[in-house]
C-alpha cells in the first residue's frame, strides 16, 4: 500500500511540474560602440522599457567589451534604452518576435554638452573632532544667533551657565575656552 502512495504522489509531483506553464521570454542582445572611432563602450547601461508608461522593466551594465543582454518577457512590444556619461542617450524599439534578438553593435554618438560651473558647499561643522578632544563651534550653530550662551549649553552638553558666570557640568571632562565671549566649547 505504501508502494503505490509513493509511485501516485510521485507521479503527481511529476505532472504537476510538468503542468507548469513558464511565461516564454525575449532575450535581447547587443553590444555598444563609439560611433566615431568604433571602440566598444564599457559600462553602459542598457534599460528595456515599456514605450507607453516608460517604466523600466529590466536593465543591466555593458560587459567590458560593450556587450549586453537582457532577458524579458515575451509578448510586448518595448523600447531599449542606452544611457552613457558623456554621450547622447539612444532609444530603439522593440517590436521583433523570435525568441533572441540581436541588434548587434549599437554606435553611441558624444554628447556636445558641457557642463556648468559646479561650486560645492557645506555648511561650517557643528562639531569638530580633534587629536585630543570634541570642539563645539558655537558661532557656526543657527540657534545661537537667537538664544543666548545658556541655551547653547543646555541644548548641547547639556551646562548649566549660572548667573554669577559658573559653569556647572556632571562630567569633570568638559572644559570652557575662551569664558569671556564663549566662542568655542571643548571636551
Amino acid at each position: 500500500m505504501k508502494k503505490i502512495l509513493l509511485i501516485l504522489l510521485g507521479n503527481f509531483i511529476f505532472f504537476f511540474s510538468i503542468a507548469q506553464n513558464t511565461q516564454p521570454t525575449i532575450t535581447v542582445k547587443g553590444s555598444v560602440i563609439d560611433s566615431t572611432n568604433n571602440q566598444s563602450l564599457s559600462y553602459v547601461t542598457a534599460t528595456l522599457q515599456d514605450p507607453k508608461t516608460q517604466l523600466s522593466v529590466k536593465s543591466t551594465l555593458a560587459k567590458d567589451d560593450g556587450s549586453f543582454e537582457l532577458t524579458a518577457p515575451a509578448g510586448k512590444p518595448y523600447q531599449l534604452v542606452l544611457v552613457f556619461v558623456g554621450y547622447r542617450n539612444k532609444t530603439i524599439p522593440v517590436n521583433e518576435t523570435g525568441t533572441i534578438i540581436n541588434l548587434n553593435k549599437i554606435a553611441l554618438s558624444p554628447s556636445n554638452k558641457t557642463l556648468d560651473a559646479v561650486s560645492i558647499s557645506a555648511p561650517k561643522p557643528l562639531m569638530k573632532q580633534e587629536v585630543d578632544r570634541l570642539s563645539y563651534d558655537v558661532q557656526a550653530d543657527p540657534e545661537t544667533k537667537t538664544q543666548n550662551h545658556s541655551f547653547s549649553l543646555q541644548l548641547v552638553l547639556s551646562f548649566i551657565l549660572w548667573s554669577n558666570g559658573q559653569v556647572k557640568s556632571q562630567d569633570s571632562k568638559f572644559q570652557i575656552k575662551n569664558n569671556t565671549s564663549c566662542n568655542k566649547i571643548s571636551l
